[in-house]
Parts: C-alpha cells; sequence; structure tokens
C-alpha cells in the first residue's frame, strides 16, 4: 500500500501526465508528424468514402505507407517507417519520424491507389501547405488531404503514334565512295494516363521499360518473341524495340522506300501482365483481338531514294532552256520524246541524252566549282571536233558526251526549229 501526501500526489499526477503526453508522442523525438484525419476539412478520400488507417496505433497501417522520396505504387510495406505513432483521438491518427528529407504518402485501398508529397500544416494562425519534409530545426504536423485517384491495372492503350519520315543521302569517309541513302522513321508514341478517379500510371520503376513498339512490313511472317529485332538503330528485320522513351529512332537495312509497314505500341507499369509479350495478342489485326492495351496504325514510306519512279517533263524550245534532272543514273531511267529523234529508250550518258532529243543547237551546265558556265554549240553538226577541249574545261566534247548525266546537276538546251517534249521516269 502506497501513502501518499499532498505533494507526492501532486507528484505522482505530473508523472502520469508526463507518461501520457510521451505514448501519445507529443514528446517524441521526432523531426515532423504526418497526422491522418477521419472527420475535418483535410482527410483522405476514395470518392466520398474516408480512407483511415486499417490498423490502430501504435502499430504501422497497411494502407498508409510512407517513403522517404520517391514511392513505390506497387509496395507492400513501408520504404520509411514511421518511429512513433499515436492512438486516434477524436479521429485523428499521427505518425512520427526522424531523419530528414521529403516524405511520400501512399494510400491504398483494394486496387484504387492515391498519393501525396505535399500536405497542409498550421502555422501563424492559418494552414498553408508545402512538401511533407522532415526537418530537425523546423519539424511540422502535417494533415493529408488526398484522393484514392489510380487503379492497379495496366496502363489504356496509347492515344496517338506519330511518324516522321526522313532520307539522307550518306558518302563514304573519303568522299569519293557511292553516295548511299539511309531512311529513318522517327515514332513517337503518345501514352494515355486516363483521368481523374481512373488514373493508370506509366511507369515501371527502376530498371524497366515502359515503352513498348512492334515495328514490321506488311506480309512479314512474324518471328518467335527470341526472333525478333531489338535495335532501333539496326532494324533489319521485325523489330521489338522497349525503351523508357516514347521517342523511336527506327534505322536499318529493314526500312526501305515505298513498303508499308505496321507498328503497334504500348505501354507498361507495375500491373502488367507477365504475359505481356508479342505472343500474348493478335500482332496481325492491331490490337483487334479485344485487347484495349495496344494501339496500331500503318505507315507507308515514300516512293524516295531507291524507290518507286516517278516522272519530270520538260519542254525544250529554241531559246536556253535550264532544267536539272532528279534521277539516280546509275539506275535504268526512261524516256519519252514528243517532237525528238527517239520517241522511247533508255538514257544514262549526255550523248544518249542528246540524241533522243535531236537537233540540239546548244548543249551547257552550271560549274558549281567554278562559279561559271560551260559548254558547246552545234551539237548536231556532222562537222564538229569531239576531239577538242571543252572551253574552261579539263575534258574534251567526246568526254563530256560519254559521261553519265549527274543528278539535280543545271543543265541548258537549245533546239532548232521545234519545240520537243521530253519526259523522263526513273528513281531518286
Amino acid at each position: 500500500m502506497f501513502i501518499t501526501t499532498g505533494r507526492n500526489k501532486t507528484l505522482l499526477s505530473l508523472l502520469a501526465l508526463l507518461v501520457l503526453i510521451m505514448v501519445n508522442g507529443s514528446l517524441a523525438a521526432t523531426n515532423g508528424t504526418i497526422q491522418i484525419n477521419s472527420s475535418g476539412t483535410y482527410r483522405v478520400l476514395d470518392g466520398g468514402t474516408v480512407i483511415t488507417p486499417n490498423q490502430t496505433p501504435p502499430a504501422n497501417p497497411t494502407n498508409f505507407l510512407f517513403f522517404n522520396g520517391a514511392i513505390n505504387e506497387a509496395a507492400t510495406t513501408n520504404g520509411f517507417a514511421p518511429a512513433a505513432a499515436s492512438s486516434p483521438s477524436s479521429g485523428i491518427y499521427k505518425y512520427d519520424f526522424i531523419g530528414t528529407g521529403n516524405i511520400g504518402v501512399l494510400a491504398i485501398n483494394g486496387n484504387r491507389y492515391g498519393m501525396a508529397s505535399t500536405g497542409y500544416y498550421y502555422t501563424a494562425g492559418a494552414y498553408s501547405s508545402g512538401a511533407i519534409a522532415l526537418s530537425g530545426t523546423d519539424p511540422k504536423n502535417f494533415e493529408l488531404n488526398f484522393i484514392l485517384d489510380h487503379e492497379k491495372k495496366t496502363p489504356y492503350a496509347p492515344s496517338a503514334i506519330g511518324v516522321v519520315e526522313a532520307q539522307t543521302r550518306v558518302n563514304d569517309a573519303s568522299g569519293n565512295g557511292t553516295d548511299q541513302v539511309q531512311m529513318t522513321l522517327t515514332v513517337s508514341v503518345t501514352p494515355n494516363s486516363g483521368a481523374s478517379p481512373n488514373l493508370r500510371t506509366i511507369n515501371i520503376g527502376t530498371g524497366g521499360t515502359t515503352y513498348a513498339l512492334v515495328f514490321y512490313k506488311s506480309g512479314d511472317t512474324i518471328p518467335p518473341v527470341g526472333g525478333w529485332v531489338t535495335n532501333a538503330g539496326a532494324v533489319t528485320g521485325p523489330a521489338l524495340i522497349q525503351q523508357n522513351s516514347g521517342t523511336f529512332t527506327l534505322k536499318g537495312s529493314y526500312l526501305t522506300p515505298n513498303t508499308q509497314y505496321n507498328i503497334i505500341a504500348w505501354n507498361r507499369n507495375w500491373w502488367t501482365s507477365s504475359a505481356d509479350t508479342p505472343t500474348s495478342f493478335n500482332i496481325g489485326s492491331f490490337g483487334s483481338d479485344g485487347s484495349a492495351n495496344y494501339l496500331g496504325r500503318q505507315w507507308a514510306t515514300v516512293a524516295g531514294a531507291g524507290g518507286g519512279p516517278f516522272s519530270k517533263a520538260c519542254n525544250l524550245t529554241p531559246v536556253i532552256n535550264t532544267f536539272s534532272l532528279p534521277f539516280d543514273f546509275s539506275r535504268s531511267v526512261a524516256y519519252t520524246t514528243t517532237g525528238g529523234a527517239s520517241p522511247s529508250g533508255t538514257v544514262q550518258t549526255v550523248r544518249q541524252l542528246l540524241t533522243a532529243i535531236g537537233n540540239v543547237s546548244v548543249f551547257g551546265w552550271y560549274d558549281s566549282v567554278e562559279k561559271k558556265q560551260k559548254g558547246f554549240t552545234y551539237v548536231n553538226n556532222a562537222n564538229l571536233d569531239t576531239s577538242t577541249t571543252v572551253p574552261g574545261s579539263t575534258q574534251t566534247v567526246a568526254q563530256i558526251l560519254d559521261s553519265n548525266l549527274v543528278q539535280d546537276l543545271p543543265y541548258q538546251i537549245s533546239v532548232a526549229g521545234t519545240s520537243v517534249t521530253l519526259s523522263i521516269t526513273g528513281t531518286r
């Protein structure tokens, strides 16, 4: 039995109060407190339903998880556990933290969740908002106010697939080799996160890939998963490219002009099925197997360099006619004429072109190096001495006549008598 005097009663009362305060965490060593309310202004809601911790402190709740830094949306345990917790009083739950840095909060209710990295704290007689930050010099009591606006589901299908096609002439390192044409397709995938309260994240965490793209020619046989080309910079066959950026830069020998390609894109997150591979959906029908998570489109490359043929027509009159021919004369180039010496045929050299036109009186070209016009007159004159050197040139007339026509070089031709219409068909 204890006998207490008035002084002892006072001392015991103070001790009891101190213990009560410490149990409730108010005097616990802390660099910040997170307060979760079940009533009042600052609450966590799922729709109109208030979300409160599903465990009573001092145990840590499993439906409110805390992280020092980035939030792991797929987590089931704390990434940064509270140092202490206070039992609810008037529907108020408090969690004390030590350490420093920003805190993120993940709230979970079944397959729905929400995230917060800011909170409200009372200062100078009013509430202010700010990042939930732990500080040894300025600890704050943050009250939460956010909603559960995300679903734990595979992402929606991308909202758009954009394609930009480019062709670049590339010469070898010496500058003396044959020019080659490199085609590049830049495919931009626009993700679709949806809208609140049914957002779906596009994120798979450190080391994962969040964008995937399948690219193949229409009519090609799709290989098994292990047979895909996976390097966007060296596409030599049907490709499966996976990366963390929505911009895919596709290059390689598989890209050719005048060809139709199929493109299928999708996104990934923590809840993407493990079966999310090119074998898990009907790739030939652009996701029309019922899946809502894929977007497909087709793209036909232009008939550019090395591609399908196109034509250019020139009307040649007795005056000086300046024109250029945008064709690759290392390939077959066909012509037709109206009023010319030859109605049709193929052309590669200057002589073949002039012979097809017939009755040419002047032929010349622009020398881009010396910045001057060069040429000769009376081309079809039987008395023309083809062994003479072209004025201002080191080549003879015969050498010029027997050289290949130059792609995009400006030529000048004048015909004597009636006009001639020349139409040339080739590839670039």
